[in-house]
């Protein structure tokens, strides 16, 4: 798994992230994101490609909470994948920060 690009507007932060699997179609299953001060986004958005020569790419946004001032580093945590239909836990941990 990697954290391709990261991204911020007024609404969400963005993160592409691939996956590549020798087991089969791989897609993220659950995931969270906080910032700096613990505050946790949630999802809404996301867009995947489906499998491309055995990597998957997904684009997913988190909601900004109104009202709040996010402060980075930002940590997105991968609990979950779905790789080829079956639910497979495990733990990937990405930080990053955004201008």
């Amino acid at each position: 798994m990697t954290l391709e690009r990261a991204a911020v507007d007024a609404d969400r932060v963005w993160v592409g992230v691939s996956v590549t699997s020798a087991e089969g179609t791989a897609d993220i299953w659950d995931m969270r994101m906080t910032d700096a001060n613990d505050v946790v986004l949630p999802g809404g958005t996301g867009v995947g490609t489906g499998d491309v020569n055995g990597t998957a790419a997904v684009l997913f946004g988190f909601q900004i909470p109104d009202g709040v001032s996010l402060e980075g580093p930002f940590a997105l945590e991968v609990t979950a994948l779905d790789v080829a239909g079956v639910q497979t836990p495990g733990t990937w941990h990405f930080s990053f920060d955004v201008p």
